[in-house]
């Protein structure tokens, strides 16, 4: 089944949509994605886009020139199959997140699907804040022998105050949902009470 999600990296006034089968488990792992072509664009690239980076990503961190997805962690969109994926999000279960990088503000938005996760909701964090604790994470995990990805995404959200707002977002949502069902029961009481 996978971890299937929706990337969009804004960067110089330009939106780029990806696909991910396997990339959106976790919020860590879309953010080491990044820092992985953050130091591919300082230490080989620097000629390339972010943009470009993130599209070429091996599952290893790697930048490949293959355009064979199977070698690919990201599959770059069309304008097209991006507005697609976001109907897709908007009305299916199939996506897990939408994940918006805008490079041009220093702004993610991270959104869980309501269909694949009813209670949970979306959050923001400035991009260079969630970078510097994939750096932290990654020291963390080095020193402590850690190999395990989950372990490493349960350090980074706790780390970086993002379990906070995984909590918080989750709370929103149960709070609208009791707010609507407090409603519709309102609502059914006084439908009751006009037909009587």
């Amino acid at each position: 089944m996978g971890h299937r999600g929706i990337f969009k990296i804004m960067e110089n006034n330009y939106t780029t949509g990806y696909y991910t089968h396997w990339g959106a488990g976790t919020v860590f792992s879309g953010f080491y994605r990044l820092k992985n072509a953050y130091d591919i664009q300082v230490n080989q690239f620097p000629e390339k886009s972010i943009s470009e980076i993130f599209g070429h990503l091996s599952y290893e961190g790697e930048y490949l020139e293959s355009e064979e997805v199977t070698d690919l962690i990201f599959e770059q969109l069309s304008e097209d199959e991006t507005k697609n994926e976001d109907l897709n999000f908007e009305t299916h279960s199939m996506l897990e997140m939408r994940v918006i990088y805008d490079l041009d503000s220093n702004h993610a938005s991270i959104e869980f699907n309501h269909f694949y996760h009813p209670r949970m909701g979306s959050f923001g964090i400035p991009i260079n804040e969630a970078i510097h604790n994939v750096d932290l994470t990654l020291a963390i995990t080095k020193e402590h022998g850690i190999e395990d990805f989950i372990e490493a995404s349960k350090i980074f959200e706790k780390g970086s105050g993002i379990y906070e707002l995984l909590l918080e977002s989750s709370r929103v949502k149960e709070i609208a949902r009791e707010d609507v069902e407090s409603y519709r029961s309102k609502e059914n009481e006084e439908l009751e009470v006009e037909v009587e």
